[in-house]
């Protein structure tokens, strides 16, 4: 089962240079920029080195360790799982210790400091990333084409899709927060515990997999991955005579939340692939995002809203929907209203889901990308490319763009 489509390229009358990333978790590293704390608080906050592990993972890992909710514990933005990344967790102050002399697998403690408050996720100043294309098939003539797409990017934007990793391994997470909005327990559990997918590395994973399609729940348990901890919870319940609805009402509010973010960001995704020639380009309804205030404004408020978006100081903006959400009026407006009129939600649903924000917000639909470095790895057959990111833009967006490889799922 395909649970997502490629989207468009801004860039795609520029041929790509291929080759392929994350051939090693060391060719994409993320460290996360913020300011220290203070070092004074109830609560503590600890930058954490971890290589080829998710955040979800990270996080659910440090509650076993260190004794605490994972409902107590915070970060300030989710990384990538197939990468080495450093980023903030934080936790109360209780917990200071146990951090301090945390042995985990396949991850480090770098720094523990005492904050006055936890972190929520946009707590960060940037990220700053080292990705490195490898088996790119003509490296000379690589970096010119690198560079003309890296032009056209530098004036109209980056398309500030969600990457594929936002919607987990298999591509499922989006399908699965769908189902939660619509109440089909049954294709909640068949997306989370079946279809499965050449996208998974671990035979495991496909063993388990197709052992619950074909109704053998008893064997899906059996032969599931130890790092599918929720896969695993899930079995045991129904392996228990647990109905599938009761089984989806014990799913965490940490995952819940998860998978109906992953839908919203899918139909962001969406919406943008529509606006993709205009994503530089002010058109009558817009709401507009100003990076300085981190708000949004009316573009008809705005004098020449046109020329503030050719500086880069503003930006379109889409909605990550919500029962309450303020979409854009006009032309902008309707065309999010046709995306979203297009998903066919039952209104009634959508504002009684639990986990689901109901204000939803509006994000940039593009972002410009800071200190863009490019150098040529001949002995690897590879580019190296060095910037830095506003929260929650994806490297992947902007090298999907230069590769011509993968674009943002829709």
């Amino acid at each position: 089962m395909a649970f997502l489509a490629p989207g468009p390229f801004l860039t795609h009358e520029l041929p790509g240079i291929g080759g392929r990333i994350r051939a090693v978790p060391e060719d994409f590293v993320v460290v996360e920029e913020r300011a220290r704390p203070d070092g004074d608080g109830d609560y503590v906050h600890a930058f954490i080195e971890k290589r080829r592990m998710s955040t979800p993972e990270l996080l659910r890992r440090l509650a076993s360790k260190l004794g605490v909710p994972s409902r107590d514990l915070g970060c300030a933005g989710y990384k990538d799982a197939d990468a080495v990344t450093s980023q903030w967790v934080s936790a109360p102050a209780r917990a200071e210790a146990s951090l301090r002399a945390l042995d985990l697998d396949r991850a480090r403690v770098l720094d523990v400091v005492r904050a006055p408050r936890p972190l929520r996720p946009g707590d960060l100043t940037r990220n700053r990333f080292v990705v490195v294309v490898r088996d790119v098939e003509d490296v000379d003539a690589a970096m010119p084409r690198a560079r003309a797409i890296l032009d056209v990017l530098g004036r109209r934007g980056v398309p500030n899709g969600f990457g594929a990793q936002r919607f987990g391994t298999r591509g499922e997470s989006a399908y699965v927060g769908r189902k939660l909005i619509d109440g089909d327990a049954r294709a909640v559990l068949g997306a989370i515990l079946g279809a499965p997918s050449d996208l998974e590395r671990d035979p495991k994973a496909s063993a388990f997999r197709s052992a619950y399609e074909r109704g053998d729940v008893y064997r899906a348990l059996k032969w599931v991955p130890d790092s599918l901890r929720l896969e695993r919870a899930l079995l045991r319940l129904l392996l228990a005579g647990t109905s599938p609805a009761e089984v989806v009402a014990k799913i965490a509010p940490r995952e819940r939340r998860f998978f109906l973010a992953a839908y919203q960001a899918l139909v962001f995704n969406r919406i943008l692939a529509r606006r993709l020639k205009s994503i530089d380009r002010v058109v009558s309804g817009d709401l507009l995002f100003d990076p300085a205030t981190r708000g949004v404004v009316p573009a008809s408020e705005i004098p020449d809203a046109q020329a503030e978006v050719d500086a880069g100081s503003m930006h379109p903006t889409g909605p990550l929907f919500g029962s309450r959400t303020p979409l854009a009026t006009d032309e902008a407006g309707a065309v999010e209203r046709a995306t979203i009129d297009a998903e066919r939600i039952d209104p009634a649903r959508l504002a009684s889901t639990t986990g689901m924000d109901p204000d939803g917000h509006r994000r940039p639909l593009r972002f410009v990308p800071r200190d863009v470095e490019v150098r040529v790895v001949p002995e690897e057959r590879a580019l190296e490319f060095r910037f830095a990111l506003a929260p929650g833009c994806f490297a992947t967006a902007l090298i999907g763009e230069i590769t011509k490889v993968a674009s943002f799922p829709v």
